[in-house]
């Protein structure tokens, strides 16, 4: 699901669970595409969004490390997979990299046109955003009431129906 919060930004929301423990409890994520962001090897200074797509596409192995906003995250998987969008088939190659706590993801999205899209994503609970709407009185902003009340209704529909497994489907 695509929500735009109060700021104008927007965000994806998706759940499943870990592929480490299908059967554990249900895990929701909210996700942000980036517009400029710059990935450094953890000992090093130069920006690799430069060349990551093509690095990707080419078949390079993936860093075993990578840091973005202060934050180290490890590679955790691959996967590639063909698109069809508005009658276009595309390719898509991902490296997801999660940090230490993991709660924090980086997805990398390299697409056969040759274009990179990094997404931060973290791990939330429906009880947060319950504190947001209560938060916003009677001033709340019809999006984020829409917001609220549509990943409160989520939680509830998706409880009670087949549980994806996260990694195994795309977030976004």
């Amino acid at each position: 699901m695509v929500a735009q919060i109060p700021n104008g930004q927007r965000v994806l929301l998706d759940a499943g669970t870990r592929p480490q423990n299908p059967a554990s409890q249900l895990h929701w994520y909210i996700a942000e595409e980036l517009q400029y962001p710059q990935i450094y090897e953890p000992e090093a200074s130069k920006d690799l969004v430069p060349t990551l797509a093509k690095d990707m596409r080419s078949r390079k192995s993936p860093y075993p490390e990578l840091r973005m906003f202060n934050r180290t995250y490890q590679f955790e998987s691959q996967t590639e997979g063909d698109y069809e969008s508005d009658g276009e088939l595309r390719t898509r190659t991902t490296w997801d990299y999660w940090d230490a706590t993991h709660l924090w993801n980086l997805a990398l999205e390299a697409w056969s046109d040759s274009t990179l899209a990094v997404y931060s994503t973290r791990e939330v609970q429906p009880a947060d955003f319950a504190d947001i709407q209560q938060g916003y009185g009677s001033s709340a902003s019809v999006g984020a009431r829409e917001a609220v009340s549509t990943l409160q209704a989520l939680s509830r529909e998706v409880t009670s129906l087949h549980r994806p497994t996260f990694g195994q489907t795309a977030l976004w």
